[in-house]
């Protein structure tokens, strides 16, 4: 009996050290599951909480993340409204100006898909819209976009990037009727001028786009005339074969990246261009001068004067010719032989300066395109009226004409090219290339200008 007892005891103790084994392995391994489990887990979450931080950042360094960061939607008169095809801005608005290619412009629309449309902030050039009525074939078409034909594409030449960082822009020639416009036909381009349509949905005089300069509206009147916006910021009839600014148009690709910038004018949204850099409205000091960058072709960039030909202290204004436009360095009477002798016999630096081609071909029927078909070689010229040129300081000085007439054009920065007598006096802005080459130090800011050593 004792004996019995015995085993059973042993068996009892024999199968409580089989339950504790077991129930210790159960333990270990859920344990080793629980921390496989966990490990998985908050990898997956470690991961996509990363992934999702990743997207947000992404986001917030985008042009259109930014502008959202720093308005509020309204549906006031002044500020961002929402649109059904994205946002835009109305009224008098001072947060959405934007740096891009050395330059301002200001924000105008946030499209559905995140490509943002833009204005530059002031005129970029004075043109006159030519013969032909459409605006496919006017020269302000031909002076925006580069198509097949040379010397197409002037200002399309001075932007960086143009078809890495832009996508094409639509526009239409809306008709006004009273205050509403109706578009057909919309057409895309990679430029355009700014158009009635966006003139009065972003409430015309009383936004933003008023800027007391006189510019081309892509639109026309119920008469199918061309329409320009007056210094006074009124939409009126284009004077046939007039001469007005153009504010130039164009659209940011989606998601474009901003690498600073709170929209103000001190301190302008910064477009990260990604490496498309350029030379354009960069200055360059020589001698005591200081000049701006308007045109950059290879090694060669073309300057003009950031200030009048002065003498002294003094502004040496002269007339343009004794008889005609025509720019005639052979002439002792004219404004080339005065920029090629006494001007340039005055430069310190004047060893260093490479020679220009310049057109003066007669512009014939307003058609810019036939003043290359004959082009002279200098050292000193002047801008040409279809030159890139958006000096907001500089005005009341003539342009290299392409004409017989005994009247000239004569640049003002309101917007408004002026035809003036040659044997008038105007000031001087002279041109002149340079090697880039040659460009040792600076960062080409105002401040810290290109420096040639």
């Amino acid at each position: 009996m004792k004996k019995k007892k015995e085993n059973e005891n042993r068996c009892d103790k024999k199968i409580k050290i089989q339950v504790f084994k077991w129930e210790y392995i159960f333990n270990i391994v859920s344990i080793i599951l629980v921390i496989v489990l966990a490990i998985y887990f908050g990898g997956r979450s470690f991961y996509y909480y990363s992934k999702q931080n990743v997207v947000i950042k992404k986001e917030e360094e985008t042009l259109k993340a930014a502008i959202l960061k720093n308005n509020k939607i309204t549906t006031e008169k002044n500020g961002l409204h929402q649109e059904k095809d994205g946002y835009q801005f109305k009224g008098m608005v001072d947060n959405n100006y934007v740096y891009f290619g050395n330059r301002l412009y200001r924000i105008m629309k946030i499209y559905a898909d995140n490509s943002i449309k833009i204005v530059s902030n002031t005129n970029e050039g004075i043109l006159n819209w030519g013969a032909e009525g459409e605006y496919e074939t006017s020269n302000l078409n031909y002076w925006l976009n580069k198509n097949e034909t040379e010397n197409t594409g002037v200002y399309q030449k001075t932007i960086p990037g143009d078809i890495a960082l832009l996508t094409e822009t639509k526009w239409c020639e809306g008709v006004l009727n009273e205050k509403e416009v109706k578009c057909q036909n919309e057409k895309k381009s990679y430029f355009s001028p700014l158009s009635l349509k966006d003139y009065v949905d972003s409430l015309g005089k009383n936004s933003y786009l008023y800027n007391k300069q006189s510019s081309w509206l892509l639109g026309k009147n119920e008469e199918e005339n061309h329409l320009y916006i007056a210094e006074d910021g009124t939409v009126s009839e284009a004077v046939e074969e007039g001469g007005y600014g153009v504010r130039v148009v164009m659209t940011l690709k989606k998601n474009i990246k901003v690498t600073g910038g709170s929209g103000t004018l001190a301190d302008p949204y910064i477009i990260n261009q990604e490496g498309h850099d350029t030379n354009i409205n960069k200055y360059v000091k020589l001698g005591n001068d200081i000049y701006k960058v308007y045109e950059e072709k290879e090694n060669i960039v073309r300057l003009s004067l950031n200030d009048y030909v002065k003498v002294g202290d003094n502004i040496e204004m002269r007339a343009f010719g004794n008889k005609n436009a025509l720019y005639s360095p052979l002439n002792r009477y004219n404004i080339a032989y005065y920029l090629n002798r006494n001007y340039f016999n005055t430069l310190p630096y004047n060893t260093i300066l490479s020679e220009c081609s310049f057109p003066i071909m007669t512009v014939t029927e307003g058609a810019y395109l036939n003043q290359y078909n004959d082009m002279i070689t200098n050292k000193v010229g002047l801008l040409n009226l279809y030159d890139y040129n958006n000096n907001e300081t500089l005005t009341d000085f003539y342009l290299m004409n392409n004409t017989d007439s005994s009247m000239a054009w004569v640049y003002n920065k309101n917007g408004i090219l002026e035809e003036e007598k040659v044997t008038e006096k105007k000031n001087i802005v002279p041109t002149v290339c340079l090697d880039k080459n040659l460009i040792k130090s600076g960062d080409g800011t105002l401040n810290v200008p290109y420096v040639v050593e």
